[in-house]
């Protein structure tokens, strides 16, 4: 008995044994240590523009980066302790700002890089006019101002000779953008043909900003040919061509100032027809420019107590053809016949002052004048009641169109004689390769917004409704 219980005290210190040998026995797949790692700085406050920011990762062991943006892009995303990741950005110009996180890992451990990008916008103000044109070439100025001029890198002039620019021929300018007035010399083009200038700047995006409206200028000053046989009105007296003007006018350019400027004499004339009031604001205007020398009809809806056919000048107002009324019905006016086409002719002489009108060709007013040399170029008021451009169909506003029609539309420096006024067909056609002193010559026989004027000087129109 004694037997059995040391042989079952020794399986049992043999098992304690074997279960303490077992204890301390070490582990064959032990947890790993907790590594430690940091990002120095820990945050990026950043500006709308694109750039790269640099921060720099101190880590126990190899690291790697996790997170994915559209706007920002690290230059790595795995690396050892101590070396530096470059955050680049893109420019926001989403209107609203941004942010990233970004997460460095190593085992057990991480740290995160915060990156905010406050919202912005590139902006820059071009401003450009014409000052000449030649046969082939047009020269121009382009006004640059901007607080981000640093962020564009291309710029230039688009031109089309439509009114489209994504149809147009892009001019770039050597060099980069600046701050100021750059003139600018357009060349190759077509001779005689009206184009479209817009300025435009491209930032390093590729962001194209532009001139807010186009200007425009036609080339050249070659004589345009005449109409070799011009057709012949019908029996009515209607002219061949020309433009309905109710509810539409036309800005002229004039290609030379001098030529406009200074005049000592004038003879504007046109065929019209006109048929009733223009009740907009009681004035029909057939050309001219608002404060100098223009041709119009006021009725009673105004100040001026006598109403019907008015030159007026600087010097004052002309009626040469007052209505005839009954029960508020026109009647007569000066032989003048509404709803039926006449020619109206009105010359001056600033040496003597002789001023007189024809109507179809026949004296109708006359009288002296001192109001010196003519000056179409610009108006005599000042301040924002000035409008110093001639128009066809216009004056002071667009509210003072021509309800009418009008043709063969003539500006002459000097007084014409009355034989030459009555001479067989001048009222219909004249020859610009023969004239004496034809400053421009609107025919109005085209389509479009383009109005040719074909006394070869270049003074050409522009229509604000295509005909």
């Amino acid at each position: 008995m004694k037997f059995i219980n040391l042989i079952k005290g020794f399986s049992f210190a043999i098992a304690l044994s074997a279960l303490v040998l077992s204890s301390c026995k070490p582990d064959e797949n032990p947890a790993p240590e907790a590594g430690t790692i940091e990002v120095t700085p820990a945050s990026l406050q950043l500006d709308f523009l694109a750039q790269e920011k640099n921060v720099t990762v101190t880590s126990s062991e190899d690291w790697t980066l996790v997170g994915e943006y559209d706007w920002v892009t690290p230059s790595t995303v795995s690396g050892k302790t101590g070396e530096t990741v470059t955050f680049t950005t893109t420019f926001n110009t989403t209107g609203k700002a941004r942010s990233a996180s970004f997460t460095f890992e190593v085992t057990g451990s991480e740290a995160e890089l915060i990156i905010r990008q406050n919202a912005g916008k590139i902006t820059i103000n071009l401003e450009m006019a014409v000052v000449s044109a030649g046969d082939t070439d047009v020269n121009l100025t382009l006004d640059v101002a901007s607080d981000n001029i640093s962020l564009f890198n291309k710029w230039g002039v688009i031109y089309s000779k439509t009114d489209n620019k994504e149809e147009g021929e892009v001019f770039e300018i050597e060099g980069t953008p600046a701050t100021g007035t750059k003139e600018v010399t357009v060349t190759g083009l077509e001779t005689n043909v009206k184009y479209y200038f817009w300025g435009y700047a491209e930032d390093v995006t590729g962001g194209r900003f532009y001139t807010e409206t186009p200007v425009e200028k036609t080339t050249g000053t070659a004589t345009p040919d005449p109409d070799p046989t011009p057709t012949p009105p019908s029996e009515d007296g209607t002219p061949a061509h020309f433009a309905e003007m109710a509810n539409n006018c036309i800005a002229i350019t004039w290609a030379n100032e001098s030529a406009v400027n200074n005049l000592s004499g004038i003879t504007m004339e046109t065929l019209f027809r006109w048929d009733a009031f223009n009740t907009a604001e009681g004035i029909d205007t057939m050309f001219g420019v608002e404060g100098g020398w223009l041709v119009r009809c006021m009725n009673n809806f105004h100040w001026i107590p006598e109403d019907g056919w008015f030159i007026c000048t600087p010097g004052g107002n002309l009626c040469f053809a007052p209505f005839v009324r009954e029960n508020s019905a026109v009647k007569d006016w000066k032989g003048m016949t509404q709803g039926v086409w006449h020619h109206l002719a009105i010359t001056y002489d600033a040496a003597t002052g002789a001023m007189s009108v024809y109507i179809d060709g026949t004296q109708t007013v006359s009288g002296t004048y001192q109001l010196g040399n003519v000056n179409l170029l610009q108006s005599s008021w000042t301040g924002e009641e000035a409008n110093n451009t001639f128009h066809i169909g216009k004056s002071y506003n667009n509210l003072r169109w021509f309800n009418g029609a009008l043709s063969e539309v003539r500006i002459w420096g000097r007084a014409l004689s009355a034989s030459e006024i009555a001479a067989e067909g001048h009222f219909y056609s004249v020859d610009p390769a023969t004239a004496q002193n034809l400053i421009a010559y609107w025919k109005l026989d085209g389509k479009g917004t383009h109005v040719q004027d074909y006394s070869g000087n270049g003074h050409h129109g522009t229509a604000a409704v295509a005909f």
